[in-house]
């Protein structure tokens, strides 16, 4: 009798595991269809967007240091052309949908997700979808300007760590070079 109820627990015990597998999956697919109804490729030509803004900056006072700098624009857009196009590919859908739909599963039940997915198919939600990127860009937007006059600052910092680089460096150095002077005293008493 103890044998059939064990073997019953066990059946009822793998049943749930069962329906809760199946729950989770449905969970990870129900995540995953959210993400591609509200998924725009703008995310990422925002994270472009904003990358090229914080190095223009940089590059525009850094381009003063050259004489040619029609060589120094052309090298530079070189170098941004490499680096947008490793962004994107680094971000597209594919890239991101396994890690993201991970998140949402962690974030929200399955019952909020679905309630989104609803509201996304709803005309409100469309226009949410369609209109959030030029919100985040305008936000965005809000952000750099809020930047810009403390730009000089934040590039002041960021000569003094040069500095403070330098500084380590040369430290270093000088340990090097005293560490190999001895090595060398003491192999020349050897030698002798």
């Amino acid at each position: 009798m103890k044998g059939i109820r064990n073997v019953f627990i066990i059946i009822i015990m793998l049943s749930m595991c069962f329906n809760i597998m199946a729950s989770e999956k449905s969970h990870i697919k129900n995540a995953k269809k959210l993400i591609e109804m509200t998924y725009q490729g703008d995310f990422g030509n925002s994270m472009i967007k904003l990358f090229k803004a914080q190095l223009d900056e940089q590059m525009r006072q850094l381009r003063t240091m050259y004489s040619d700098q029609k060589a120094f624009d052309k090298a530079y857009n070189n170098y941004i052309e490499k680096c947008v196009k490793q962004i994107k590919e680094a971000i597209s859908l594919d890239n991101i949908i396994d890690e993201m739909a991970e998140i949402y599963v962690a974030e929200f039940t399955e019952k909020e997700i679905k309630d989104f997915m609803k509201f996304y198919k709803s005309k409100s939600g469309k226009k949410f979808i369609k209109t959030m990127p030029i919100v985040t860009d305008k936000a965005m937007t809000i952000g750099m300007k809020q930047v810009e006059p403390i730009q000089p600052q934040i590039m002041k910092y960021a000569e003094e760590f040069q500095n403070d680089l330098l500084v380590i460096l040369s430290q270093q150095v000088e340990e090097i070079e005293k560490d190999s002077e001895e090595t060398n005293k003491a192999n020349e008493k050897t030698i002798e």
